[in-house]
């Protein structure tokens, strides 16, 4: 089973630390969001490098009030 992850708030160089395979698939947009949650990638991401459940610490994020930065 392949494991995925998808990611968004995250810039591409951050997740290509954790996973050899990262595509953005699309990119959020929507006419009520503010202006620092619309526009952003949204990605898929392949093969982990490491299990996923020993990196999850420093993958998560619940920080929704805050504008995206490079995480």
């Amino acid at each position: 089973m392949d494991t995925l992850l998808i990611a968004s708030g995250f810039s591409r160089q951050r997740l290509e630390e954790f996973f050899g395979e990262v595509a953005e698939m699309s990119r959020t947009l929507h006419p009520l969001a503010p202006a620092y949650e619309n526009d952003l990638p949204i990605y898929l991401c392949r093969s982990p490098r490491q299990a996923l459940k020993d990196r999850w610490p420093a993958l998560k994020n619940y920080d929704y009030l805050s504008p995206a930065t490079d995480r």
